[in-house]
């Protein structure tokens, strides 16, 4: 009996993780207020379902609107996409990525 509470009230927070991740990816996207059209919901119910913490998506779309100053799903779809690809969970692993590229690219100059 308790395996069944257990799975139920992780049921019922799912969803208000998902419309909490609504709320927040729409203010990144500066769409507060707006209802996300159906093909925006699925992105956003797939990132939800990734295993991002919450932070990482909004700095997705941040960086979206950094990049292309516009609210594209699309983008942000690749940009989550690579991340996962790489391993990225939470803002920790997006900094050291982050890191690791910048050394790459600007690589400290010899003396």
């Amino acid at each position: 009996m308790q395996l069944y509470e257990k799975s139920t009230q992780k049921e019922r927070k799912q969803p208000v993780a998902y419309e909490q991740n609504i709320i927040l990816i729409m203010e990144a996207f500066e769409l507060s207020g707006w209802d996300p059209a159906p093909k925006e919901r699925d992105y956003i119910k797939e990132w939800s379902n990734m295993g991002f913490e919450t932070d990482v998506l909004v700095e997705a779309c941040n960086r979206t609107m950094d990049s292309i100053n516009e609210a594209n799903f699309m983008y942000a779809n690749c940009i989550l996409k690579e991340w996962k690809r790489r391993g990225v969970h939470n803002m920790e692993d997006v900094i050291e990525l982050d890191q690791k590229y910048y050394s790459r690219k600007f690589p400290a100059q010899k003396k």
